[in-house]
């Protein structure tokens, strides 16, 4: 598997269990899934 795949895989679900404990806050979820996806996107390139 390529090493971006592996980092893109991991960072995916840590992000999915830190959102388990975020029930009822959109603000939240939606600022975490997007600070998610830039900071993987930098770690990978």
């Amino acid at each position: 598997m390529n090493d971006g795949v592996a980092l893109g895989l991991a960072f995916g679900i840590a992000s999915l269990l830190w959102m388990g404990y975020i029930f009822d806050d959109a603000i939240i979820q939606i600022s975490l899934t997007l600070a998610v996806r830039y900071i993987a996107f930098f770690a990978v390139r």
